[in-house]
């Protein structure tokens, strides 16, 4: 989610002001996107130049949308139109922290408040950023985006490169996105994220089971318990990072040494999954940023669901509205996480 935009010439001509032309340069993409780009669902279906298998995603991605409103989360104007821009990737993501302190480098932008990533719809926007990055001796991560969400700003469409998605992939990017549409704590994205993680998951599988595909529940629940080793295992290095880092008795040459072994054991110390789902992991370059956006996306899932169940709430848009009218009362995410079940 980078959602870095806004409605109104005033709102944008104050984000100038604050992040020189990042945002301005994001809206203009967004606006001939949004604009010259899309066409609506229904028309894209009934186009005989569109394939057999687009169609029935497409069909597929309009369920899901339905059963998310009976959720109660919302998705008014969302997901009704199919932006095909004949590009990768929807988005492109820089990421940078500090080299010798687990400390990520922020942003502010209006709406979504401090956030730890910036995204350009142009990849070449992207690398002019993460070089001058790296060129400061920062900690450097490019990464992508599956999904985009304005946070409710705009109408979201549906992106062409999403239909490369199975049905289980397409149903948890869609209501994760949902999610945001929904609900965000400004300034908070790894709760955001999190939180946006669990509920996807939750919804995808009671999704599935609604429809009776149980041969879909099970390939689910297959890649949800790899899901579950890869955050544990992220979890406990990011741990050790953190001591590594934060270690005063140790010099900044000694910590530089004692975190280059760190990262380059990461490709090698890996646990056993039971599908290939994370073999992209013995190529991954590891660094202090990429681990910080690992964990953005690495909910414990386990805490999520204690916390559901201490809301009482009957369905994943009433969560979100108890969550909201509580957030304002505490200071951090850990005291309004905490307070739940207290």
């Amino acid at each position: 989610m980078w959602g870095y935009l806004n409605k109104t010439f005033p709102l944008l001509a104050l984000a100038w002001c604050l992040q020189g032309c990042y945002v301005l340069k994001q809206g203009y993409h967004l606006h001939y996107q949004l604009n010259y780009q899309r066409h609506p669902v229904d028309s894209y279906i009934n186009d005989r130049n569109t394939s057999p298998l687009h169609k029935e995603k497409l069909t597929f991605i309009k369920e899901v949308m339905n059963y998310a409103k009976r959720q109660g989360l919302d998705n008014d104007g969302s997901y009704e139109h199919v932006v095909d821009n004949n590009k990768k990737y929807i988005s492109h993501l820089v990421y940078a922290a500090h080299p010798l302190k687990y400390q990520s480098k922020t942003w502010w932008a209006p709406i979504v408040g401090t956030v730890p990533y910036l995204g350009f719809f142009e990849e070449a926007e992207r690398e002019e950023l993460a070089k001058k990055l790296e060129s400061e001796g920062l900690d450097v991560y490019r990464g992508v985006a599956g999904g985009f969400s304005s946070l409710g700003w705009w109408d979201d469409p549906i992106y062409k490169q999403m239909l490369r998605r199975d049905k289980i992939d397409l149903a948890l990017l869609f209501f994760h996105e949902l999610v945001h549409t929904s609900f965000w704590l400004k300034g908070s994205v790894e709760l955001n994220e999190n939180l946006a993680e669990f509920i996807g998951t939750m919804l995808t599988e009671k999704f599935f089971l609604a429809k009776s595909q149980k041969n879909l529940v099970i390939e689910m629940k297959n890649r949800f318990s790899d899901q579950k080793i890869y955050v544990s295992w992220l979890r406990k290095r990011k741990e050790i990072i953190k001591n590594i880092l934060s270690d005063i008795q140790l010099s900044d040459k000694d910590k530089q040494i004692k975190k280059d072994s760190f990262y380059k054991k990461m490709n090698t110390n890996l646990p056993v999954f039971h599908s290939s789902r994370y073999r992209y992991l013995k190529r991954k370059k590891w660094n202090n940023a990429s681990m910080i956006a690992a964990s953005l996306y690495s909910p414990d899932i386990d805490q999520f669901s204690k916390i559901y169940a201490c809301s009482k709430a009957k369905k994943a848009g009433e969560f979100l509205s108890v969550l909201e009218s509580e957030a304002s009362k505490y200071d951090n995410t850990k005291t309004l996480l905490k307070s739940f079940c207290s």
